[in-house]
C-alpha cells in the first residue's frame, strides 16, 4: 500500500501545466523577460479574473508580520479569458499562487535573462497538510514555513502540526525552525494533491514510522433504507466497538487516525466519539460523492499524524443534515400516544402514572383520553398536558420508551424540550432493566415557569451521580438507555413540548 509520505530529500523542481519557453494560446509576446499564463478548470474551461500573487521561492514568512499585497513582486487578476501576462520579469525562481473561491493552486518557474514562456494552469481544490518537527530540548514549539508562500504556523508541544488551504499542484518546500533561536531544523519537499491531506515529516530524519491498517471496512454496510435515496455532499456514521476494531492497539485517543480508500487517497473523515475504556468510538466519514460509497477503505492509524480539522458536513443541506443527526420524540399535535420517533425504530407509546402517594390526571389507566392541548402562553400549536399532585418525594412521571432493549446514547450531543407550569421537574434517560431498585438514571432538576422555557441539556448538564431516587449519572446509563421520562414535584400541572435528541439518529435506536 502506498502513503502520501514526503521523502526526507529535496526533490527537482517539477513544474505543474504545460509548461515550456515557446509561446501557447495566442499568448506571445515580444518583451524581454515576458511570463504568461491562462488559467482553466480541471474541465478545460476558461476561468476569469483570478487572482494571483508571485514570490521569491526562497521567501520564508515573518512570525511576527502578516504580508500586505506590496510586500508581493507581483500580484493582481487575470482578464475575463484567465490570462496573466507579467511583462519585464525579474530573473531567478519563483512561486504564483492563483486562486479563485474555493480552488486554490501554486506553479514553480525559472525566469533566465531573455526568457519567453506561456504556461497552461489547470486551477483546482487546495490541499491539507498535517506533519511532524523533531522539537529541540526545552523547545514547547516550533515553527513551520512554506518557502515562496505566505504561510507559518506553530506546532503544538509535541511536534505535530496542521495546515488548511495550501496550494494544490506542485511541489512545495516544508522548513522548519525553532521557536527562540530560529535555528534550522530541517526541510522537505512535497507535491500537495488538491482536496487530500498530504503527511510532511520535517524532522530531519531518514525514516518515517510504518503505517498500521487497523480496520477494513465497506461504507456500504453503514448505509440504512431509511438514509434512500442517499444525497451528497453528506456524512456516513460509523460505529466502532470490541466486534470490529481492538482498540487495546489504537492510541491517542483515536487522534491519528485516518480513513484511505482503495487508491491511497486520504477521505475526510471526524472521529465524534471515543471511549477506549468501554471500547466505544464514532466516526463520521465525508461523502463527496455517490461513488465514493463504493468499494473497501482502510482505517489506518498513524504514528506522527496531528488531527485534522475537517468539516464532514461542508456543503451538505440544513435539513439533511438534520434528518441524519436528529430524533423527534413528540410535537404532540396530534391525538395519539404514540411518539414521534420515526420507523425503523420500533413503535412505542407515552405512558403516564404517579407514585403511591401521588395523584395524575388524565388517570394512568385512562387508555382514552389524552394528555394532549392547545399549549397557549405565547406557544402555537399542541403540547402535552398533564395535572397531578405529589408532593416530594412523591412524584407524577410522563414518559417512553425509546426502543426494545437497552440502546446506546454516548454520542449525544443533546436533549431539547419546552416546558411551563408550577413546581420543579426532572428529566431523565434511564435503564429500567437495570437491578436497582428505581431503575437507573441520569437526571437534570429545573424549576417550572408560568411561561414556556426551552430546556436544553448536554451530557454534562446532568446531575452527577449520588443514587438519590436512582441517579447514577450519564456515565452509568449513556451505554444502556431504554427510557425518556419527565417526572413532576412540587405542584399542580405541567405541559411538555417538542422533545428532540440531536447528535443521534434512527441507528441507534433500531
Amino acid at each position: 500500500m502506498k502513503y502520501i509520505y514526503a521523502l526526507c530529500f529535496t526533490l527537482p523542481l517539477v513544474f505543474w501545466g504545460c509548461g515550456n519557453t515557446d509561446t501557447a494560446g495566442g499568448n506571445s509576446t515580444e518583451t524581454e523577460n515576458a511570463i504568461a499564463f491562462q488559467v482553466r478548470d480541471s474541465k478545460g474551461a476558461v476561468l476569469g479574473n483570478v487572482a494571483y500573487k508571485v514570490l521569491s521561492s526562497e521567501f520564508r514568512a515573518d512570525t511576527l508580520q502578516r504580508l500586505s499585497d506590496k510586500d508581493y513582486l507581483y500580484y493582481g487578476q487575470s482578464d475575463s479569458k484567465g490570462n496573466i501576462v507579467l511583462e519585464k520579469h525579474q530573473a531567478g525562481n519563483f512561486l504564483i499562487e492563483f486562486q479563485k473561491d474555493s480552488l486554490l493552486s501554486a506553479f514553480a518557474y525559472s525566469v533566465q535573462d531573455s526568457t519567453e514562456r506561456s504556461d497552461e494552469i489547470i486551477l483546482q481544490k487546495s490541499g491539507r497538510v498535517t506533519g511532524h518537527v523533531n522539537l529541540p530540548e526545552g523547545d514547547s514549539f516550533a515553527w513551520v514555513f512554506v518557502n515562496g508562500t505566505d504561510r507559518i504556523v506553530k506546532t503544538d508541544s509535541t511536534g505535530r502540526f496542521f495546515m488548511e488551504n495550501v496550494p494544490s499542484g506542485a511541489y512545495l518546500d516544508f522548513g522548519a525552525a525553532s521557536s527562540v533561536e530560529m535555528d534550522d531544523l530541517g526541510s522537505i519537499s512535497s507535491l500537495i494533491k488538491p482536496d487530500e491531506v498530504t503527511f510532511v515529516n520535517v524532522s530531519g530524519s531518514d525514516s518515517i514510522p510504518e503505517p498500521i491498517t487497523v480496520m477494513e471496512l465497506s461504507l456500504k454496510d453503514y448505509i440504512s433504507d431509511w438514509m434512500r435515496p442517499l444525497q451528497s455532499p453528506m456524512a456516513l456514521t460509523v460505529r466502532l466497538d470490541s466486534s470490529n476494531l481492538d482498540f487495546a492497539q489504537i492510541k491517542n485517543g483515536g487522534k491519528n487516525l485516518v480513513l484511505q480508500n482503495q487508491k491511497d487517497q486520504i477521505v475526510p473523515m471526524k472521529v465524534t466519539y471515543w471511549d477506549s475504556t468501554n471500547a466505544r468510538g464514532i466516526l463520521q466519514v465525508r461523502i463527496s460523492e455517490l461513488s465514493d460509497t463504493a468499494g473497501y477503505y482502510s482505517l489506518v492509524e498513524l504514528n506522527d499524524a496531528a488531527e485534522t480539522s475537517v468539516d464532514v458536513w461542508e456543503g451538505a443541506s440544513d435539513s439533511l443534515y438534520k434528518a441524519l443527526n436528529t430524533l423527534v420524540l413528540g410535537t404532540f399535535e396530534y391525538d395519539t400516544r404514540q411518539n414521534g420517533l420515526p420507523s425503523p425504530i420500533p413503535v412505542n407509546f407515552w405512558y403516564q402514572s404517579a407514585s403511591e402517594g401521588g395523584t395524575i390526571s388524565p388517570a394512568a389507566d385512562d387508555p382514552i383520553a389524552y394528555p394532549i392541548e392547545q399549549a397557549d402562553s405565547g406557544r402555537a400549536g399542541r403540547a402535552a398536558h398533564f395535572s397531578y399532585t405529589a408532593i416530594d418525594p412523591e412524584y407524577a412521571v410522563f414518559g417512553t420508551t425509546l426502543s426494545n432493549g437497552e440502546r446506546s446514547l454516548a454520542q449525544l450531543d443533546s436533549l431539547e424540550l419546552w416546558i411551563r407550569g408550577d413546581g420543579d421537574f426532572y428529566v431523565a434517560l434511564e435503564d429500567l432493566k437495570d437491578s436497582t431498585s428505581e431503575g437507573a438514571k441520569a437526571l437534570h432538576k429545573g424549576a417550572c415557569t408560568s411561561g414556556w422555557s426551552r430546556i436544553a441539556i448536554r451530557p454534562q448538564d446532568f446531575s452527577p451521580a449520588d443514587s438519590i431516587f436512582g441517579n447514577y449519572g450519564w456515565d452509568y446509563v449513556k451505554y444502556k438507555v431504554t427510557t425518556f421520562s419527565v417526572f413532576a414535584r412540587n405542584g399542580h400541572d405541567i405541559w411538555i413540548d417538542d422533545i428532540r435528541m440531536y447528535g443521534v439518529n434512527r441507528d441507534d435506536l433500531k
